[in-house]
């Protein structure tokens, strides 16, 4: 009779799994011959998976002695099987008010208690059974899973070694040493125990979770979605497996299915977890901001807390009009607090010479055919090679032929995608890298956590996230004078080093011709936007309700990879038929299968509106490059203001909105000028591609100047000098910010 333990995830990195075998103990004496025969008959239809006939038979003996703690006690155990933790929690202390020393009893309580949520009492029961019986493997191997749930690799390690060596053969602690291992990021190991456990012909619930935790981590979640399933064919009621099909299932964008198992088992267990963060994570990026940062501000609310699922949580403030700067800086702040060591000065290898050519490291997970691929090229491919060697370090599960062009235009290429952050960081400095630089931030599958252990002396964060790391460890962030002005400085635990053009620059790839504007096909106006629908908050639909009802006849083309998600869609033309705009002028674009069929659905859109607090930024450069005009509203941080930088450097001034009375007014009256939106249709590619926007040359001499500014000033004093004077020291003490 296996039961399973607890996993712990990020929602943007791996899952690790724990799972817990339960004991069944010699049948007590006493009870009369009829009840031990009822026990045994009982036993043996629980032990053959005949949960019903076995619960059955269990009632019966108790019903002929109440106060029989195996029946008790094995009752216990089907209850907590099928998920009926408050009745088996009952069954369990009658037991242990019977038999207080036993301590096969004590194991498979903590075992119902893991399964329940209660990892930190779960340990509790099995050292007390380790105490009754020092020998015992089953309590060292379930013992392990506790220690997993609570993000413990390296002690889960050392309780299932302590189990095995105590049974060589005990499968349970062998699934938990994997998961353990997967937790440190060894993923060989890892994969060498459950193959090992598969071929010796053990099918157990347990095995297939953790082969899930697995598949997760190497970036697998479609074969991660048929291990948990296969757990749920095996034992139906198991909110663990429940729990991460659901998580699976949000990484996959099935949202509605995802909602409905997350909430599931939030209703099941309330309190702080990686479910209830990965809900009020979808719940975001579905607009419902509210409800999901307060869901995810809860969920980080746990010691166990993986430093990826407080970057969600991070990220995911971004998002909210609702919020100032002062808590979101406080909430990055936080991330540090609880995850990054006070960092000492290190003695690195580097020779500080201020003029020699310097190794440049970059390290992203998103090296592929993604947005940072499009800005990243023009770097790689325009840095002065005699000044700089560059090395790609990429954390991507999938690569695919982008990450093979940016491999050709870089010096160097490692992948670190299954290497641990120690390893990571080990090679990083044997690599002799000079400056290291984040291209990601706190967005998905980021390695902010190998930044803490500070593998080369200059470290930079760059280009894939809106804001501030918040990371001691983290010296300069690069950006311009529009995205932050002075006063961001004390938004920002690195030094802001700002271009002097636009902080980046675009490289279209393959692209369609332009089309006419559809006005002039249709008779009507349509405005477009192809951002990520958690950009559209309450205040985005009112504004561009609003601009809707001003323009009669006018319709709203939305596109993201969300467009196909039903749910989604609803709620999106619900949200403005209660703004009094009719929702059948609300029309969805699914997602293309290629970028320039992506690119050919600008031809369907006149005017793009720029969501905010939280501008688009491919999406912009791509409306621009298919002669598209954007209208972007201003604000007062780096995310709100990438629309303003990048209309500015293409010279397209009009389209940036100092309030939201000059947003609506400014999209209603390009609205209002067919000739000119037909006029407007060629002038952008030609003015885009001739701008400070596309100028790959001069941005990246721009950018190696700022680099080497900084290697300078590090080797004149040993590190880089942060205005920090008017901001908190990140590393006191700060609560999880909120509204």
């Amino acid at each position: 009779m296996n039961e399973v333990g607890r996993g712990r995830k990020g929602p943007s990195v791996a899952a690790r799994g724990g799972s817990a075998t339960s004991t069944a103990p010699p049948i007590s004496e006493g009870g009369g011959t009829a009840s031990t025969a009822l026990l045994l008959a009982a036993a043996e239809r629980h032990r053959a998976g005949d949960l019903t006939r076995a619960e059955t038979l269990y009632r019966r003996v108790l019903k002929q002695t109440p106060d029989q703690p195996d029946a008790l006690h094995l009752l216990g155990a089907l209850m907590s099987a099928r998920g009926r933790f408050r009745e088996a929690r009952r069954l369990f202390r009658r037991a242990l008010r019977l038999c207080p020393d036993k301590p096969a009893i004590l194991s498979n309580y903590g075992n119902m208690l893991l399964r329940s949520g209660h990892p930190e009492e779960a340990i509790a029961a099995y050292r007390e059974a380790l105490t009754r019986e020092p020998e015992f493997a089953d309590a060292a191997a379930n013992m392990a899973g506790a220690l997993n749930a609570l993000g413990l690799g390296r002690e889960g390690e050392q309780a299932a070694r302590m189990a095995l060596a105590r049974d060589e053969g005990h499968a349970t602690a062998r699934a938990n040493l994997a998961g353990a291992l997967i937790l440190q990021g060894r993923y060989a190991e890892a994969r060498e125990c459950l193959d090992a456990l598969a071929e010796a012909g053990i099918e157990a619930p347990e095995i297939w979770l953790n082969h899930g935790h697995l598949h997760l981590a190497e970036g697998r979640p479609a074969a991660a979605e048929t291990m948990f399933r296969r757990v749920l064919e095996m034992r139906p009621g198991d909110f663990e497996a429940r729990k991460w099909l659901g998580i699976v299932l949000a990484h996959l964008r099935r949202v509605a299915e995802a909602e409905e198992l997350l909430r599931d088992c939030v209703a099941h267990d309330p309190s702080p977890s990686p479910a209830l963060s990965m809900l009020g994570h979808l719940e975001v990026i579905t607009g419902r901001h509210a409800s999901g940062i307060a869901r995810l501000r809860k969920g980080v609310e746990r010691d166990s807390t993986a430093p990826a699922e407080f970057s969600t949580y991070v990220f995911d403030l971004n998002y909210s009009s609702e919020l100032g700067r002062d808590e979101i800086w406080s909430a990055h702040r936080e991330w540090d607090r609880r995850y990054a060591p006070v960092v000492e000065p290190r003695d690195w290898p580097n020779r500080p010479e201020p003029e020699r050519r310097l190794r440049v490291g970059f390290v992203s997970p998103d090296l592929r055919a993604h947005s940072v691929a499009f800005f990243l090229k023009p770097l790689l491919r325009h840095l002065d090679r005699e000044q700089f060697e560059i090395r790609c370090y990429s954390n991507c599960p999938n690569p695919d032929n982008v990450s093979l062009e940016l491999a050709e235009l870089a010096d160097g290429w490692r992948d670190i995608w299954l290497v641990n952050d120690r390893e990571a960081a080990e090679r990083i400095r044997e690599d002799g890298i000079d400056i290291l630089i984040d291209l990601a931030g706190h967005s998905a599958n980021n390695r902010l956590p190998l930044f803490t252990r500070r593998p080369a002396p200059v470290q930079v964060t760059y280009l894939g996230y809106p804001n501030t790391t918040g990371l001691r460890a983290m010296d300069a962030r690069i950006v311009d004078a529009v995205t932050d002005g002075p006063e961001s400085d004390r938004f920002a635990s690195e030094k802001l080093v700002r271009l002097p053009g636009c902080f980046l620059c675009y490289e279209p790839g393959s692209y369609p011709a332009i089309v006419p504007p559809p006005v002039l096909r249709n008779g009507c106006v349509t405005f477009g936007s192809f951002n990520n629908f958690a950009k559209i908050s309450p205040p985005v639909v009112a504004a561009w309700a609003a601009i809707l009802r001003r323009v009669p006849g006018a319709r709203l083309l939305l596109k993201h990879d969300l467009s196909g998600d039903p749910g989604t869609c609803r709620r999106l033309r619900e949200a403005f038929a209660e703004a009094g705009v009719d929702p059948d002028r609300i029309g969805f674009l699914e997602r293309a299968p290629d970028l320039e069929t992506h690119l050919a659905c600008y031809g369907e859109v006149d005017i793009a509106l720029d969501p905010w607090p939280y501008n688009g930024t491919t999406t912009t450069c791509e409306a621009l490059w298919m002669g598209v005009p954007v209208v972007t509203l201003i604000g007062d941080r780096h995310a709100s203001r990438v629309g303003g930088t990048l209309l500015t450097h293409v010279g397209f001034d009009a389209g940036i909105a100092e309030d939201l009375e000059d947003y609506v007014a400014t999209a209603v009256s390009l609205a209002e000028n067919a000739d000119l939106l037909e006029g407007l249709r060629g002038f952008f590619r030609v003015e885009t591609a001739v701008s400070p926007l596309c100028d790959g040359p001069a941005h990246a001499a721009a950018f190696g100047a700022a680099l080497r500014e900084l290697w300078v000033e590090w080797c004149a004093s040993g590190g880089i000098d942060r205005p920090l004077a008017a901001a908190p020291d990140p590393r006191d003490p700060c609560p999880v910010s909120g509204p």
